[in-house]
């Protein structure tokens, strides 16, 4: 996308293109873990606590 945002008739659509892009992989990446640790009230594993895994 970058190449193109240089051209005239296809920079403002590469530009709004790489802009989505950015805003859903930070809404992924933070705002929706966030979300699902807040809606199901996930809470931090101890070091003392044995995991279910068995493994660690």
């Amino acid at each position: 996308m970058i190449p193109l945002s240089r051209n005239d008739f296809f920079g403002p659509q590469a530009i709004a293109i790489m802009g989505g892009l950015t805003v859903a992989t930070v809404l992924t990446v933070f705002f929706l873990p966030a979300l699902y640790a807040a809606w199901f009230r996930v809470e931090r594993a101890d070091a003392k606590t044995p995991s279910l895994t068995g493994i660690g």
